[in-house]
Formats: C-alpha cells, structure tokens, sequence
C-alpha cells in the first residue's frame, strides 16, 4: 500500500504534464495490480465487481433523482452528489 501512495504522489505532482500524467496513471494502476498480487485477489475479477457496483449505485441514483422529479441529465453536481451519498448508505449500496 505503501508504493500506490508513492505512486500516487508521483502522479499528483506530475498531473499537469498530459503525458507524465498518463505514464504515473499507468505506474498506479499496474501498482494496484501488484497490490491485488500479494493479496491474493484476482484484480480483473475485483475491477469487475468494483464496476457491477457502481453500475448498479449509479441506477440506483438515477431512480432516485427520478423519484424527486429529477433528470440525470437536469440534476446539478450537488443533487448527483447528495444522491450518490444516499446511496451508498443504504444496506445494498
């Protein structure tokens, strides 16, 4: 965990650089792979389910935004937020 916050340093302090920007994403995201290694986690099939559940809190909000008379497309940052925090409080979120 230790080397995705270096990672992750490295990044920030290299983000206004397009192209330094896109090699430390790629050192961060092929670190969190190594992370998911030695944790004995499959990264694909983490990625995979880190993805269901956001597909499915995204739905979820999208419901919910509706049910307040809101579009996704209507509904300011600030409301997605509050939504999205709403979410994910419940049980299945």
């Amino acid at each position: 965990m230790d080397k995705v916050k270096e990672e992750l340093a490295e990044l920030a302090a290299d983000w206004g650089d397009a192209a330094k920007r896109q090699e430390e994403l790629g050192d961060v995201l092929f670190t969190c792979v190594n992370l998911a290694r030695h944790a004995q986690t499959d990264a694909e099939t983490a990625l995979r389910y880190a993805n269901r559940k956001f597909t499915q809190r995204f739905r979820a909000m999208e419901q919910l935004l509706s049910a307040e008379g809101l579009a996704i497309d209507s509904a300011s940052n600030a409301q997605m937020e509050a939504a999205w925090q709403k979410i994910k409080k419940q049980p299945s979120g």
